[in-house]
């Protein structure tokens, strides 16, 4: 996932000073991990199971690893993103100004999602979008979400469709779920979306 990146230099050095393990907890066989970060991609999160897994770059800073659900009652697709966000430098600034900051960051690299989605998908309509939060590893994640509607080929059919974007911000990692099921089955999908990010955090605890 090649995006981007806008770089802010405020007066203090803390944009990557979350603390991240520099190795990934593999902890079941078939994990694979995202070095840098120390995240993992399990094999299998709740009902959903792992899918293709890419590298972007050729260190590994920059990966995707695809998770399908087939349940009778939906096709649910995620894909979970993990790369290098908008670079945040500083050097003694207030904890609201670099809040503030990265807040900003985070918005301005979204803005950048949503109109990468609609350019490679004309036919979408966005319904909606609103900030979030992630509990990860301890923090509360700064986040935007962003609802699109379409009409398309999904599960080897073509139906009204439900596409949800999410990215939060950790440390100097962007984290981002990108969602989509049929809109009929929206209600159940809501459910499972749900279980599987709960699922994804206790897993990278």
């Amino acid at each position: 996932m090649k995006a981007a990146l806008t770089s802010i230099t405020l007066a203090v050095m803390l944009w990557g000073c979350a603390t991240t393990p520099s190795q990934p907890k593999l902890t079941r066989p078939g994990d694979i991990g995202h070095h840098d970060s120390s995240i993992v991609f399990p094999e299998a999160i709740g009902a959903f199971r792992r899918g293709e897994v890419r590298t972007y770059d050729a260190k590994g800073r920059d990966m995707s690893a695809g998770y399908n659900l087939t349940d009778p009652r939906n096709t649910i697709v995620i894909t979970v993103y993990v790369y290098p966000g908008p670079k945040l430098i500083s050097i003694g600034s207030p904890a609201n100004v670099v809040d503030t900051a990265r807040r900003r960051l985070t918005g301005t690299h979204f803005d950048v999602i949503k109109a990468e989605h609609i350019k490679y998908h004309p036919w979408a309509s966005l319904v909606s979008e609103h900030e979030s939060a992630l509990e990860f590893r301890g923090q509360s994640l700064y986040g935007r979400t962003a609802v699109f509607k379409s009409e398309e080929l999904f599960a080897y059919r073509i139906q009204p469709i439900v596409t949800q974007a999410e990215v939060y911000a950790y440390g100097k990692w962007i984290i981002k779920f990108f969602t989509t099921n049929p809109a009929a089955s929206q209600g159940v999908s809501v459910k499972f979306i749900q279980a599987f990010k709960e699922e994804f955090r206790r897993t990278n605890e």
